[in-house]
């Protein structure tokens, strides 16, 4: 399969994770694909990521949680490191003007459609998300946000490389620490 198995979660309506469970891709038809990571089947590398999606969705959802085996290699396009967005940004540079000009996802699927990525990695910025007193104290200056969010963007003809779907609790990330356990 692949060297590199990582687990990740997707939050949807049951209609679409019904299809996943059963091991189907499911693959976005947005208008807003075209401002993210381009088609695919959209994940979270967190629960609790997946759990703040549940809230931005309106009706009940779902999450299922399933791990993705590929090769670190030949499939995956990682865009959250700089010298890897800095070659396809020369590859699109070399493009005609039908594919220069237009939006980060269309350039994202047609790199993936050329040179055979299965899988997207990106940064996505969250300004909307809240903070604790642990990251955002103003006492103790730090350059830590959570603000920025890890994605995964499954392309088509990938779904061969997910595995182990199960459907989560809400709570399965929830815990309870006692002063004990943190001194």
């Amino acid at each position: 399969m692949g060297d590199t198995k990582i687990p990740l979660y997707h939050c949807n309506y049951e209609s679409t994770t019904s299809k996943l469970m059963d091991g189907q891709l499911i693959i976005s038809r947005h208008q807003s694909d075209d401002i993210w990571g381009g088609r695919g089947m959209y994940f979270w590398d967190n629960m609790g990521n997946a759990k703040y999606w549940s809230t931005q969705k309106p009706g009940s959802t779902k999450i299922i949680k399933c791990v993705v085996s590929f090769d670190l290699e030949k499939d995956l396009m990682d865009l959250t490191d700089y010298e890897v967005e800095s070659k396809f940004a020369t590859l699109i540079s070399m493009t005609g003007k039908h594919i220069r000009n237009k939006p980060i996802g269309k350039k994202i699927d047609y790199l993936c459609d050329r040179l055979g990525f299965k899988i997207v990695r990106f940064f996505g910025e969250y300004n909307h998300t809240p903070q604790t007193d642990l990251i955002n104290d103003t006492n103790k200056p730090n350059n830590l946000t959570n603000k920025v969010k890890v994605i995964y963007c499954i392309k088509k003809k990938a779904n061969l490389i997910m595995s182990d779907f199960e459907e989560c609790d809400f709570e399965e990330c929830d815990f309870e620490l006692t002063v004990r356990e943190v001194q």
